[in-house]
């Protein structure tokens, strides 16, 4: 084991900011992490986006759920629920937001 190299210590500085880890001062963050930090807030200010929306307007949102062709089969002791339709309207929305979100960075 090659300990001069000092290859332990590089593959430390380079993964410490992505797990947590402080850094002591002094010591300068990669650059190719720096960019990790902007996406983490953003992804965090959408989901708290998101959050309100259903808090603020989730009693307007009840027809979320019970769209044609969500499957719902009830029995005496036997419930499936399948959402077919709103999983397909969810990945229409999140992929026109993903792609709208490429466009602008």
């Amino acid at each position: 084991m090659r300990r001069s190299g000092r290859l332990e210590d590089r593959y430390i500085l380079q993964l410490a900011p992505a797990v947590g880890i402080a850094l002591p001062p002094g010591i300068p963050i990669p650059k190719q992490m720096q960019p990790l930090g902007k996406y983490i807030v953003i992804i965090g200010v959408v989901i708290i986006v998101i959050g309100l929306i259903f808090w603020l307007a989730g009693d307007k949102l009840g027809w979320f759920g019970n769209l044609p062709g969500d499957i719902r089969v009830e029995r005496k002791n036997f419930r499936f629920y399948m959402p077919i339709t709103s999983m397909i309207l969810v990945s229409i929305l999140l992929s026109l937001l993903l792609w709208v979100f490429r466009r602008l960075f």
